[in-house]
C-alpha cells in the first residue's frame, strides 16, 4: 500500500486569491465543472482551505 500528498490539496488555502496559481493541472482538475458535476471531484476548492 502506498500513499502521498500535494500540497495543493492540504495546504492550499488563498480566499484573497492572491497566491492562487491558476495555471496548474490541479487548478484546472478541480475546477472542472464535468469533474464536479460526476462526482470525480468534491466542489470544495483548495483555495477556500486554511491557508497553512
Amino acid at each position: 500500500m502506498g500513499g502521498s500528498e500535494s500540497g495543493f490539496q492540504f495546504e492550499m488555502g488563498d480566499p484573497s486569491g492572491k497566491s492562487v496559481n491558476a495555471n496548474t493541472n490541479w487548478f484546472a482538475w478541480v475546477h472542472d465543472a464535468e469533474n464536479i458535476r460526476r462526482g470525480i471531484v468534491s466542489g470544495d476548492l483548495p483555495e477556500n482551505g486554511v491557508d497553512y
